[in-house]
This record gives structure tokens, C-alpha cells and sequence, in this order.
């Protein structure tokens, strides 16, 4: 079993300084706003013109793109990690698995919402059900919808400005997008590192990566023993010798594992 930290901790960073630099994006785009406004009224044909601040949002245009492509990729394989590693500690079936939690951003329409679903799951697992704070899943999705929203519009109004008041508006959607991206970044950090902690907290990633395969005390207390794979629970459980299946429908620890003789 792969740590979980050792994603966490790069993948809160990397939105931290992808926030950052939304900030910078901001302040350009208002630069921008700026500029438009008091100099394209008196700088030869509209469009043509390159002012400081389209260089600046130029400049800053690859960087932003690639920490976003980075940040995006970190976060998915930590939200695979979290789901497969929380699905071997609890023995139990998530929801979400964990390919299907990554997979569920790409899907046309479905994407509104699982992804929020899939990241909601790891949230109250890793709580133990505890909904306390719940909401900064929510707020980071939110934030992250509106954000592709109003720079999709913005994207394709580009297209079509043909005045200052076009360019100013396009302008002003591209500052607020960054804006909301800033924002959806440091939530996101936050969310990654609140699911961490409370994922340390809960569950000990090291006895269940040090259990063995065999036969070891149920941790549901349905039964006298129920079988290890080394990675997961299996649904083989015994009582007095006679084995039987028994699948875990809830989530239980591992770190309450013990040896127990067949």
C-alpha cells in the first residue's frame, strides 16, 4: 500500500502555487481592463495594438497551463490512492471505485456531479462518517464549475468582440475566472490536507500493509475469523471450523487487526 501523504503533500502545494499565479492572472486581467479602457480609445485599430498588460496575460498564459495541467493530474491519482487505499482499510465496498473515480471527470454531463460524489465518499470514509465540514467538498467543486463555466464563455465570446466594450468584457470574465480558479485551488489544498489528517487519524496504513495473508479475528464480530489477503478483506469468514462467505457491507478499520488461529 502506497502512502497517501506522499501525495497529499505535493498536490496541496502544487494548487497553492497554481492559486498564486491565478492571483498574478487576475491582477493582469484587470491591467488589461485598465488599459483597454484609457488607451485603445486613441491607439490605432482595435486588435492591433498589443499593450503591456496583453503581454503580461500572454507571459503568464503557459505557465498557468501547465500548473494547471499538473496540479489536475496530482489531484486525480491522489483521489485514486485515497479510494483504493481507504477501500483495503475498511474491507469494505466503496461506492466509487477507484479507477471509476477518476474516470467519472471525463465523462460528458456526468462530470457535473460524480466527480463531486466520488470526492464526497473519500471525505466521509476517511471521517468515518462524520459529515463535520463536509461542506468544503462542495464549495471546492463549486467553485471549480464556475470557474471552467465562465472561461469556456469567455473563451468563445473572444471570438466574436469587435469593440473595446467586447475586449472589456472578455477581459473582466477571464480576471473573475482566474479569480474563482484561485479560490477553488486554495480550497482544494485545504480539502486534500482536512481528508489527510483525518485519513492518518482513523486508519494505520502500516499494520495493514504489515498483515500477512491468514486467518485473523473478524473485525465485523459477526464471526469467529475472517480471511486476509494481504491487501483486503475477503468475504471467507469461519465459526467453530466451518467456513462460509460473508461479504462486508461497512466500513471497519484495520487498525484493530489481530492474529487469530485457524
Amino acid at each position: 500500500m502506497r502512502p497517501l501523504s506522499g501525495l497529499s503533500r505535493p498536490a496541496s502545494v502544487l494548487l497553492l502555487v497554481y492559486a498564486g499565479v491565478s492571483v498574478v492572472c487576475t491582477l493582469a486581467g484587470v491591467g488589461q481592463i485598465v488599459e483597454y479602457w484609457t488607451v485603445w480609445p486613441s491607439a490605432g485599430e482595435l486588435g492591433t495594438t498589443m499593450l503591456i498588460s496583453d503581454t503580461v496575460f500572454a507571459t503568464l498564459a503557459l505557465p498557468q497551463l501547465g500548473l494547471w495541467l499538473a496540479s489536475f493530474v496530482l489531484l486525480l491519482m491522489w483521489i485514486h490512492r485515497a479510494n483504493k487505499n481507504l477501500a483495503t482499510l475498511t474491507g469494505a465496498s466503496i461506492g466509487f471505485s477507484p479507477a471509476w473515480a477518476v474516470w467519472c471527470f471525463f465523462v460528458p454531463f456526468l462530470n457535473l456531479l460524480m466527480p463531486y460524489q466520488a470526492v464526497r465518499e473519500i471525505w466521509q470514509v476517511s471521517h468515518k462518517g462524520d459529515v463535520t465540514g463536509l461542506r468544503l467538498v462542495m464549495w471546492w467543486w463549486a467553485l471549480f464549475l464556475v470557474s471552467r463555466i465562465i472561461d469556456m464563455v469567455a473563451g468563445r465570446a473572444s471570438v466574436y468582440a469587435q469593440d473595446t466594450g467586447g475586449y472589456i468584457a472578455i477581459a473582466g470574465a477571464s480576471a473573475v475566472a482566474s479569480a474563482v480558479v484561485a479560490a477553488a485551488s486554495l480550497v482544494g489544498a485545504a480539502m486534500i490536507r482536512r481528508v489527510t489528517a483525518a485519513y492518518s487519524a482513523n486508519y494505520d496504513e502500516a499494520a495493514a500493509s504489515a498483515a500477512p495473508s491468514g486467518w485473523y479475528s473478524d473485525p465485523s464480530g459477526r464471526h469467529q475469523l475472517r480471511f486476509w489477503t494481504g491487501t483486503a478483506w475477503h468475504a471467507a469468514v469461519a465459526d467453530g471450523g466451518a467456513v462460509s462467505h460473508d461479504p462486508l457491507i461497512a466500513p471497519t478499520t484495520l487498525s484493530s487487526v489481530t492474529s487469530a488461529a485457524e
